[in-house]
């Protein structure tokens, strides 16, 4: 993982006091931090509008910053794929976070559910893509995957348990595999880039394979 990341800055110089605000100011650090970030927002930026790995040039060209600055922020482009994923790792858990299905009738948490897939699928769709045409070769992204398709599918369970206790084993079983694949990055993306669907229509036609799965339960 980058030291870039998570103010985990090496060779911080001294803190500077503002009497004006009697506020700690470390102006290199917060620059050293704005422009990690416009590192970080191009290379997203890149692996969006090009669906390849971008090279440290590319990066450098498109934030504004200088190659040395990249080199001085990132060992090589790997350390950047990295930093990137990790970013939009942490936008998507926060943009998927769903209120307590308790009391919540099956209609909304289906809306709401749908909904925030969608939202994921906006924020990854640029790393996403790149790894799926593999652009991306990394272990510890491989592996935080399985970790995040694991967490939806769990999401999946929790959100519309109550629903799936009343099918017999192996009626459940096929509705958790259905509602995975219908809510899975991969379906989005043929939704919202193959058929071309506007997020309003993506989210309409979830919401109907959801619906067709549990509230005939």
């Amino acid at each position: 993982m980058s030291a870039a990341l998570g103010g985990i800055l090496p060779n911080m110089p001294a803190a500077v006091f503002d009497p004006a605000n009697e506020t700690v100011i470390d102006g290199r650090s917060a620059r050293r931090e704005q422009n990690v970030r416009l590192a970080l927002n191009a290379a997203r930026a890149l692996f969006e509008e090009t669906r390849k790995l971008p090279t440290i040039e590319e990066v450098a060209d498109r934030a504004g910053l200088s190659i040395r600055s990249m080199y001085r922020y990132f060992k090589d482009i790997s350390e950047v794929t990295e930093a990137v994923v990790a970013l939009v790792a942490n936008e998507a858990r926060a943009a998927g976070q769903l209120l307590d299905p308790a009391g919540i009738s099956i209609a909304h948490r289906i809306d709401a559910f749908a909904r925030a897939r969608v939202t994921i699928y906006e924020l990854v769709k640029g790393v996403f893509l790149a790894n799926v045409a593999r652009m991306i070769h990394s272990a510890d992204i491989d592996q935080a995957g399985v970790a995040i398709r694991a967490e939806m599918l769990a999401q999946f369970e929790n959100q519309f348990g109550q629903e799936l206790l009343l099918l017999n084993e192996s009626d459940r079983g096929y509705a958790i595999d259905c509602g995975h694949a219908l809510t899975s990055m991969e379906f989005v993306d043929v939704l919202m880039r193959w058929r071309s669907l506007p997020p309003e229509a993506a989210i309409d036609a979830i919401k109907y394979g959801l619906t067709r799965i549990l509230a005939a339960v």
